[in-house]
């Protein structure tokens, strides 16, 4: 689970169409604290204290989402790989019958 850390919040002015947006810095940090990335969101300049921290939470959670969905795809791509070497080393080889063990001597 990712949480969001604000680092900064300046009000803004676009270039292009000279309107103002609330410009949000933060940070997501993992369980341990550590930052993991850096980002910046745009908002309406009058936004409340409750919908910048519900967007955070929204952006946070999305992220944690994210974060799962690769962990879920690296196994699976972990997992085809798998098959595929097997595919590659196995498919068309002659496999013997297994050779008995020896018997170990009773004392």
């Amino acid at each position: 689970m990712f949480k969001s850390v604000i680092t900064d919040i300046e009000k803004v002015r676009h270039q292009e169409t000279g309107t103002d947006f609330l410009d949000v810095s933060f940070d997501l940090v993992d369980e341990s604290g550590a930052v993991v990335t850096s980002r910046k969101l745009g908002l309406d300049p009058s936004a409340s204290k409750e919908e910048v921290e519900t967007e955070l939470i929204k952006y946070a959670t999305t992220f944690t989402s994210e974060q799962v969905q690769a962990v879920t795809q690296r196994k699976l791509d972990a997992v085809d790989e798998n098959v595929a070497s097997l595919k590659e080393e196995l498919v068309g080889k002659s496999v013997g019958p297994l050779e008995p063990e020896p018997e170990e001597d009773e004392e």
